[in-house]
């Protein structure tokens, strides 16, 4: 008895995984159906993006193709076939295409808002929000706005302009802040 019970119980569980595999491939041959713009059994990067675009997920974001297609396409021979649609998204491999080392630039050509060496040329990095080679009151303002120094008071970002500011011309270079803040311009100014 417990073994025609376990039999049935075996045959049962082979029909649902065949009825589950069935539902799936019909899934996948739909999916694929929609995708393949030129009916050859297979969908490409360039028809899955064709497919995806202008579609939002459900939290509102645009759908990345791309990432879809990495991700789905498990043999790595740039199409995606219905046995493939049936496997899940290889999100791991998505994440790993992405983190690639990036080749170096080549000789000669700038790296567009690349971090410089030394102190002070970071500061200006930071504080030159327009990229002009020189920081702007308002610039130097923003820069300081919720920083506070080592007794935990606010820094005052107008107080470093006008101590950094040497020659009075409404921006701070890199050579007056290479000079650092002129704490008595800045207490005179406070004076007036």
């Amino acid at each position: 008895m417990k073994f025609l019970k376990g039999t049935i119980l075996v045959v049962a569980l082979l029909a649902i995984n065949t009825v589950i595999a069935q539902d799936s491939k019909e899934k996948a041959e739909k999916k694929l159906g929609w995708m393949d713009a030129d009916k050859n059994g297979s969908v490409s990067l360039e028809e899955m993006t064709a497919f995806y675009e202008g579609k939002k997920d459900k939290k509102g974001r645009p759908i990345k193709a791309k990432d879809i297609f990495i991700g789905s396409d498990h043999n790595n021979d740039k199409k995606i076939t219905v046995d493939e649609f049936q496997k899940k998204i290889n999100w791991k491999k998505v994440n790993k295409s992405k983190t690639k080392i990036k080749k170096p630039a080549k000789k000669g050509l700038k790296v567009k808002n690349k971090l410089p060496e030394g102190k002070d040329e970071k500061r200006l990095f930071w504080m030159d929000k327009d990229k002009n080679g020189s920081v702007s009151k308002a610039e130097m303002i923003e820069f300081f706005k919720g920083k506070k120094d080592k007794n935990g008071k606010p820094k005052n970002g107008e107080e470093f302009f006008i101590g950094s500011d040497a020659n009075d011309d409404g921006k701070v270079t890199l050579d007056e802040l290479k000079k650092g803040v002129n704490w008595k311009k800045v207490n005179a100014n406070k004076k007036k």
